[in-house]
Formats: structure tokens, C-alpha cells, sequence
């Protein structure tokens, strides 16, 4: 449910013997035959609620927004749930809740996950940031994790704004992509959780001499970036021209292996990463 109480009650529960459980290393195996009076209860929590903030000076657009916030539980490793908040066009915040299970040895993490459309008010803001105490970080590491089996109120996240590189990506010379091909281009860091977080998907028509792209990456100047292109897997079995499905951003030309790459500064707008 999205409404206000349906965030109360815990997204899965687990069939054991004992009752419904949270875990799913809790669960009680059942046996191939029929079973009755299987039953389950919904679980319900304890609650992680706080605000979720455009940056300043920014309202959403018409028709508003819909921003995904997440919970890891560092225990097992994982995503656990999510809530989705609609920001309304013209105002810069929306409240949201989560339960989360009421396990004092739980460990959770809480960031935001945004996919801003090109050409709003929002498309240079990050796809994800992590709560902390000191404010909303871009790396995972530098989260503050909240501890289970209280509720805890102003777990806050603003959306972050970030830097972009931006270039051509293009076939070579004289040998045109004969059907068109779907290409990513990312900006990757060990410093990132998902690597696909940082990329522009873009398409390349038969005709085209290149394709404009555009990465939004964190402002953090003491971080750089490898910029790469991964054609679609489809795209790269139907080309008769055999393009490598991965190549890497340097200086002197596109390189096939990463330990070639020339790393991209971060800190500043970057263009002609080509």
C-alpha cells in the first residue's frame, strides 16, 4: 500500500512453525506434499521517517516527482525495502516512513535513489545519496547506519547536485554502425557501490556520425573517474564490423583495456570526453 499505514507493515514475512518471521533463514521448510493452516501474520515494525529535500532553491517540476528511498540491512548485505515519495510540483520536500524490523541487532542504511528526465530543473542532481549525520553523502561508506529496534525520526535526505562530463561517443571513421546500436556510457569508481549508477544510455542511429552523452557525477575533486562505452550485447552480435562491446576513454584514443585509461578529474564540468 502507499498510504500512510500500509508503510507500517513490514514488505515480507516468513512462514515458521513458531510464527511469521522477518528473516528468511528464519523460514520453516515445508515438505512436497499438501499442508494446511500455513498461515501468516503481517509484521509490523519498528519505523524510520524523516524528509526528503530537494536542493536549495529548487521545486520540483509540473506534475512532481517520485523519489525512491531505500533501506540496506548491512547485516545480510542487502537491499531490504523501499518507499517511493512523491514531491508535488512547486514544493521542495515530501515526508516519508518506513518500517523496518523491531531487531535490536539490525543495521540499517538509508539513501534515495532519482532518475532525473534531461532538460529539467533536476538532471544534474546524483541518482543516489546515503544518510548521515552530517549531512547527505554520495559513497556508501561514508553513511551513517541506524541502528534496529527503536523508531527513529529526521533520518533526512537531500537530493545532491553533482558535476557532468560530457563527449561524443561515435564509430570510427568510415565504418558506420550498419544497424544503429544502444550504447552506455558510464563513469566508474571503486568508490561506488553500483557501478551502473553514473551512465547516459544512449542510441546511435546507421546514419549518425555520433551521439552526444551526458554523466552526472559527484562534485567531490579529490575523486576521478574512468569513462567507458559498453555497446548492448544485441548490438554487438548483429554488427558484421566486430566493435569491441568495451572501450575506455583516453587521451590519445579509445583504449580497450582500463589500465590504459586516462582517469577524468572530478570537482568541475568536464566536455570533449570523447
Amino acid at each position: 500500500s502507499e498510504d500512510e499505514a500500509g508503510s507500517l507493515y513490514l514488505p515480507e514475512g516468513y512462514y515458521n512453525t513458531s510464527g511469521t518471521q522477518w528473516r528468511q533463514e528464519s523460514a520453516t521448510l515445508l515438505p512436497g506434499a499438501d499442508r494446511s493452516n500455513v498461515n501468516l501474520t503481517l509484521l509490523t515494525g519498528s519505523t524510520i521517517s524523516g524528509t526528503v529535500s530537494l536542493p536549495t532553491g529548487i521545486s520540483a517540476p509540473d506534475g512532481g516527482i517520485y523519489i525512491d528511498v531505500y533501506v540496506y540491512d548491512t547485516y545480510r548485505d542487502n537491499y531490504y525495502s523501499n518507499r517511493t515519495v512523491f514531491v508535488p510540483a512547486g514544493q521542495n520536500s515530501a515526508n516519508y516512513t518506513l518500517a523496518v524490523p523491531n531487531d535490536a541487532s539490525a543495521s540499517w542504511q538509508i539513501f534515495y535513489f532519482y532518475y532525473a528526465e534531461e532538460g529539467t530543473n533536476l538532471e544534474h542532481c546524483l541518482r543516489e545519496g546515503y544518510y548521515s549525520s552530517t549531512g547527505t553523502q554520495w559513497r556508501d561508506d561514508l553513511a551513517t547506519p541506524v541502528q534496529g529496534g527503536v523508531d527513529w525520526s529526521s533520518i533526512n535526505l537531500t537530493l545532491l547536485l553533482g558535476k557532468t562530463i560530457s563527449g561524443i561517443a561515435s564509430p570510427p571513421p568510415g565504418l558506420p554502425f550498419d544497424d544503429g546500436v544502444d550504447i552506455d556510457v558510464c563513469a566508474v569508481n571503486d568508490l561506488v557501490r553500483y557501478q551502473w549508477i553514473y551512465c547516459d544510455y544512449i542510441g546511435v542511429a546507421s546514419d549518425s556520425a555520433g551521439e552526444a552523452y551526458k554523466v552526472t557525477v559527484p562534485q567531490d575533486a579529490a575523486v576521478s573517474w574512468t569513462v567507458r562505452y559498453e555497446l548492448d550485447l544485441q548490438s554487438t552480435l548483429d554488427n558484421p564490423n566486430n566493435f569491441l562491446r568495451t572501450g575506455y576513454y583516453s587521451t590519445r584514443c579509445t583504449q580497450w583495456r582500463s589500465s590504459l585509461a586516462t582517469p577524468v578529474q572530478g570537482g568541475v564540468d568536464r566536455s570533449g570526453i570523447d
